[in-house]
């Protein structure tokens, strides 16, 4: 069904879609209330996609990647997060007890854990608080 403006379709819309949905519509009017949702879906996927890869360059030591450990924050080409690397080492592991019980890392990749986790600290403590609230939970 085609509606003539965003903001009278059933389902609640972030006032930025509407915004685009409305825009892209005066643009090219020929094209149905689906084609633009659907463009603008393709668009921010490709955002999304490439915020992960700049990401991914920026830290070439930690990744989030969705889908893998719920697209928090890992050493990269593991699963290891860093949450639970920053948990090993408030209960008091050393950088030497963390390296021995996971072998496949490196000092470099704890030490892109200690920084990610210093400039991140709100998203680490979250990360922690929902582990914690699914431990107890289940």
């Amino acid at each position: 069904m085609y509606y003539e403006n965003a903001e009278t379709l059933s389902i609640s819309l972030p006032t930025f879609l509407v915004h685009f949905i409305n825009d892209y519509k005066a643009t090219y009017k020929k094209q149905s209330q689906s084609q633009v949702i659907q463009e603008a879906l393709q668009f921010l996927r490709e955002q999304e996609q490439k915020r992960e890869s700049a990401e991914k360059q920026s830290n070439p030591f930690i990744h989030k990647t969705t889908g893998i450990c719920g697209g928090r924050a890992c050493i990269a080409h593991t699963r290891l997060t860093v949450w639970n690397l920053v948990v090993w080492h408030q209960l008091g592991l050393s950088d030497q007890e963390i390296l021995a019980k996971y072998p496949q890392l490196t000092q470099k990749d704890l030490e892109a854990a200690w920084n990610y986790s210093a400039h991140n600290r709100v998203e680490i403590d979250q990360d922690i608080e929902n582990n914690l609230d699914e431990q107890i939970n289940n």
